[in-house]
């Protein structure tokens, strides 16, 4: 089964926001074993003003993002190479995603924080940053989509959490 994590950040949480960085790393799953098979990440200029709670959280201003572009083909690769896509909020990120990379509208879609019973396997909660600090796995840099996306790859490899996602997919 090849996997695609994905991760956006983004201008805000409203319907009229946009991306401006898109994590995608592409694995291919053979029982037990995950091997990377690719991966981009690209910051994008949004045509809309970023939220000041948006832009305190990733740290992306609009002088960083001033003439970034996504290469739509790679994005479009990987999501045309996977047989599912995870993502930690996939209702938020498959909503940006939907409207910007076309290819990603006929992907099956799973959620890694709500696919999984974090609460059954001790965790107080679902988000993501408790659960890597929780299974002492480095974060990155918080917030920013690579090394959010890298994050949640170790942690969906621990204690068969990508079983129980994945379960009814592979059924």
């Amino acid at each position: 089964m090849k996997i695609l994590i994905v991760d956006t950040e983004t201008t805000g949480l409203t319907r009229h926001d946009e991306i401006v960085e898109f994590a995608g790393l592409l694995l291919h799953r053979d029982g037990t074993r995950l091997r990377e098979l690719g991966r981009y990440q690209g910051l994008r200029e949004p045509a809309c003003n970023i939220n000041p709670h948006a832009q305190a959280a990733h740290g992306l201003s609009m002088s960083k993002l001033r003439g970034q572009r996504l290469d739509m083909s790679l994005v479009g690769d990987l999501f045309n190479r996977c047989d599912v896509v995870v993502a930690h909020n996939a209702s938020f990120d498959r909503r940006f995603l939907q409207s910007l990379v076309p290819e990603s509208e006929t992907c099956h879609w799973l959620c890694s924080c709500r696919g999984i019973a974090w609460k059954s396997h001790g965790m107080p909660n679902g988000r993501l940053q408790d659960l890597i600090a929780h299974h002492d796995i480095d974060p990155g840099q918080a917030h920013r989509a690579m090394s959010d996306v890298v994050a949640l790859a170790k942690l969906l490899a621990k204690h068969r959490y990508l079983d129980e996602l994945t379960a009814a997919v592979e059924a």
